[in-house]
């Protein structure tokens, strides 16, 4: 069978992403933001609803009721008033994109007991559904665009990388109604009928063009780049004769030129005539205080911080980036027009100034360019693969970094121990390759001091079991122990102790522990009520060490969190304790206050 290994590794990519997805995650089964329609999506889908079942694109009345009914995010930002009306944030490609899903769904509840409201469960499962078959056609494309150039093997083991070793299988099994997925799948068709283009110009193909580059600027406006890849496939380099070259080819079709851009500007029109119907503006920014540092642009962060970084959780990609050598050297025609376009993709992706993307597992922006960066890949393996040595070698890192993301993947959603956009070094590190969390290893995300060892030389420095206390905020109904406990008042500091204090020894540590008591736990990271520990000189801070609490406790439960703070090499006269509480509403407890100073 011809390409059969190609076949092979498509087929293994597609029951790998409805294995996760059925049987391991499946999205519509989860309740609140874990739902198919959670955070983003739901902001992408509710054009849909608000036209067809609401008939209220202008003012989204429902939308908050729906919210609170479903619980599909904590926020509200996904629309926020403008002029006349409620604007979306975000643009309605994915909403076009939706739509086959979204007439099925409804079709269903309406003759079903499932409510007709454009949220239960038969959408939920069919944009699920959907984004699968949408993730599959891509994957079918990528084969066919590869094996233009490629060998089946190079082929066959490019896509088992994507799919098995990158966090592509996220955003396809499980997140799957993500823009992402979408984009991936259009860039692959552009990749296929700009190839037919240039072998074959003709109207079908070109307005298959305009129309894969018009949703996907719809999608996402920054997508409007995709341009690049038509306009400049194959050129065998970039000075002015060979672009003069090329723009005297696209001349000569000129008319087929005018349908591609007229079918892109139609669909780009979707977008401003809802702007002018909501808000009386044809151009509305709807992404208010986001935007780009197009002159600092944080390219580390975005490749290479624990917190996202892009290398960090799909170092597969590598291969990628190294392929561009391989690349140059099979294809100059090929790497001119890829290396440009992921030259200026990437410097858009890591120019924005929310550079981890809100979250998630690694750089989710980078998705969407790996049918691009799936060439110098799939170059890079034809090399590898034709030597033995390097062969045996390439298949083992293809197998440690799958074991690597699927791992990845089953702590992002089940396992607890990824924490997407509050990874640090330290707990990355302390944590990566293991099973079962721990709780201790949380406060890693916050902060990196960390002892592990036999505590000696211990001193009491400060206790307080406050009895005696009377000035502090009452809550009556979080008592640890006694008559009373002390209680930080929401939207308040509250100092726990503040006295003199100077080390007496080096490689020193300070260990401050309290039972904590809430009656609801904040799940939101940058509310969560915080223990400060801070060491200052004159008016100096020397260093400052903070853990969040409400990662550590559970609801009406009595617990014990202890935070330990090394001392620096540092003159210091002063140690000061304190609880921030300010970003939360709810209030927490602490009882049984002690400050130690020990040597390891």
């Amino acid at each position: 069978m011809k390409n059969k290994f190609s076949l092979l590794a498509f087929f293994l990519s597609v029951s790998l992403i409805l294995g996760a997805s059925f049987s391991f995650y499946p999205k519509w089964e989860k309740p609140d933001a874990e739902n198919t329609l959670g955070w983003d999506v739901v902001g992408y889908y509710m054009y849909l609803p608000a036209t067809f079942i609401y008939k209220d694109l202008k003012t989204l009345s429902f939308f908050p009721g729906i919210l609170d009914e479903y619980g599909f995010t904590p926020f509200y930002g996904q629309a926020y008033s403008h002029g006349d009306g409620m604007v979306l944030k975000y643009s309605s490609g994915q909403a076009v994109m939706y739509l086959p899903f979204f007439t099925i769904a409804h079709i269903y509840a309406l003759n079903s007991e499932y409510p007709a409201d454009g949220f239960s469960k038969p959408y939920q499962f069919m944009i699920s559904f959907g984004s699968l078959l949408i993730a599959f056609l891509g994957l079918w494309f990528l084969r066919k665009v590869l094996l233009n150039y490629f060998s089946d093997g190079a082929t066959a083991w490019t896509l088992i990388a994507i799919v098995f070793a990158s966090n592509y299988l996220d955003y396809t099994a499980i997140n799957s109604p993500m823009s992402h997925n979408y984009l991936f799948t259009l860039y692959s068709l552009l990749l296929y009928f700009t190839i037919r283009f240039h072998d074959k110009p003709s109207y079908r193909n070109a307005g298959a063009i305009g129309l894969i580059i018009g949703l996907s600027a719809l999608t996402r406006p920054t997508e409007i780049l995709g341009a690049l890849i038509p306009i400049l496939w194959a050129v065998s380099n970039l000075r002015f004769a060979t672009i003069k070259k090329r723009f005297a080819f696209l001349g000569a079709h000129k008319s087929k030129l005018i349908l591609a851009t007229g079918i892109c500007l139609l669909i780009g029109s979707l977008q401003l005539i809802y702007w002018k119907y909501v808000s009386g503006s044809w151009i509305v920014y709807s992404y208010e205080e986001e935007g780009f540092s197009w002159l600092s642009p944080f390219l580390m962060e975005c490749f290479f911080s624990y917190r996202t970084g892009w290398l960090i959780y799909s170092p597969v990609m590598f291969f990628s980036l190294i392929g561009f050598y391989f690349l140059f050297k099979k294809d100059r025609r090929l790497f001119w027009t890829l290396s440009l376009f992921s030259f200026l993709f990437i410097y858009v992706v890591v120019s924005w100034n929310n550079w981890w993307y809100g979250g998630g597992l690694g750089l989710r922006a980078m998705i969407q360019s790996y049918p691009i960066l799936a060439f110098p890949m799939a170059a890079c393996f034809d090399v590898l693969l034709r030597k033995k040595i390097l062969k045996w070698l390439l298949i083992s890192t293809i197998i440690l970094f799958t074991y690597y993301n699927l791992w990845l993947t089953y702590q992002a959603h089940v396992g607890g121990i990824y924490r997407a956009g509050n990874m640090t070094k330290a707990y990355f590190w302390k944590t990566v390759g293991t099973i079962e969390p721990q709780i201790e290893n949380l406060k890693l995300l916050d902060t990196d001091d960390y002892f592990s060892g036999k505590r000696n030389n211990i001193k009491l420095l400060y206790q307080n079991d406050f009895e005696t206390d009377t000035t502090s905020y009452n809550c009556p109904n979080l008592v640890i122990e006694g008559e009373q406990s002390l209680c930080a008042e929401p939207g308040k500091f509250t100092n726990l102790c503040e006295f003199e204090f100077k080390p007496t020894a080096p490689s020193a540590w300070i260990r401050a522990e309290a039972t904590f008591l809430c009656e609801k736990k904040e799940w939101t990271d940058w509310k969560m009520t915080q223990m400060t520990i801070r060491l200052t000189n004159g008016e100096n801070t020397v260093k400052e060490r903070m853990i969040r609490i409400h990662r550590l406790i559970d609801e009406e439960r009595p617990m014990e969190v202890y935070f330990d703070f090394e001392i620096p090499d540092q003159q210091v006269d002063k140690i000061l304790i304190f609880i921030n509480n300010t970003n939360t509403n709810k209030p927490i407890a602490l009882d049984k206050f002690t400050v130690e100073y020990f040597t390891p």
